[in-house]
């Protein structure tokens, strides 16, 4: 918290805006390898699980706070990418099985 050592926090005056505004981004500069770190961390947890999108997806889950940092957000966006095309594939294929169980369900009707 380096950063705001020069800025008290509770005097929210105009004229502290503009120290406040500093300290926030080089703040946000600091974390910002921890948070490709991180990226890299999440990035492997996702790709390990990338072949079951409904575990992928829990983990996008668990770690959404994580994920909003814009750095690790911007990070995993190929990840993000591929659980859509996994998911979307998911539906294809259970809109598919509903569609064939409806027209065997409707053959056997015509009895």
């Amino acid at each position: 918290f380096i950063p705001f050592n020069a800025v008290i926090p509770l005097n929210v005056t105009e004229v502290m805006d503009a120290p406040w505004a500093r300290a926030v981004k080089d703040y946000e500069r600091r974390l910002e390898p921890i948070e490709l770190r991180v990226a890299g961390k999440l990035r492997h947890a996702l790709t390990s699980v990338a072949h079951q999108p409904h575990t992928m997806m829990a983990e996008f889950q668990r770690h959404k706070e994580l994920i909003k940092r814009t750095t690790i957000s911007q990070e995993l966006s190929q990840e993000r990418d591929t659980l859509l095309v996994k998911l979307s594939e998911r539906v294809q294929s259970l809109r598919s099985d509903f569609n064939q169980k409806r027209e065997l369900h409707d053959l056997g009707d015509d009895d």
